[in-house]
């Protein structure tokens, strides 16, 4: 595959994202309730801005002129080999999630999948830390949303 049309593919792919985004916000904004709105909308913006980044550099940045190598294209193992590793963490994300809580399975989570790729002992616990505790601060102290315990506090609690 050329690398414009790669470009091409890469900008409707963007265009379907913000798209989609901009749909999943307009959506939540008529909701009623603040607690049934407020996650699609962190989630939903989130991922629009990353879209207009993306899309913006594709538009703006010519691979030819930056002196970058046009892609080499990635075997089909490869993809694939890819797809089942996030696979994997996502799995166990819920696998800890069911079994420990929400909260348990945030600062565990983050810190594995930081340290998993390239980041520092202390980057990687100050992203958990900070993670968990805006979550905390956000969902469990100011909507009050039950977070209740994982399979095994649930097992272990008299």
């Amino acid at each position: 595959m050329s690398t414009t049309n790669k470009r091409k593919e890469e900008i409707i792919g963007y265009l379907v994202v913000l798209a989609f985004s901009l749909l999943i916000l307009s959506e939540c904004l008529r909701m009623q309730y603040v607690t049934s709105k407020l996650l699609p909308l962190i989630f939903g913006s989130f991922i629009a801005v990353l879209a207009v980044i993306g899309l913006v550099k594709q538009v703006t940045v010519k691979q030819a002129a930056a002196g970058i190598a046009p892609d080499k294209g990635e075997t089909t193992a490869e993809v694939w080999r890819k797809y089942a590793r996030t696979g994997v963490w996502i799995v166990g994300f819920l696998l800890c999630i069911y079994l420990f809580s929400l909260i348990v399975a945030i600062p565990l989570f983050t810190f594995s999948y930081t340290r998993w790729h390239g980041a520092k002992w202390l980057h990687s616990a100050l992203f958990a830390v900070s993670v968990t505790l805006v979550i905390y601060v956000v969902f469990i102290l100011l909507l009050q949303v039950d977070m209740s315990g994982g399979l095994l506090f649930r097992i272990l609690r008299p």
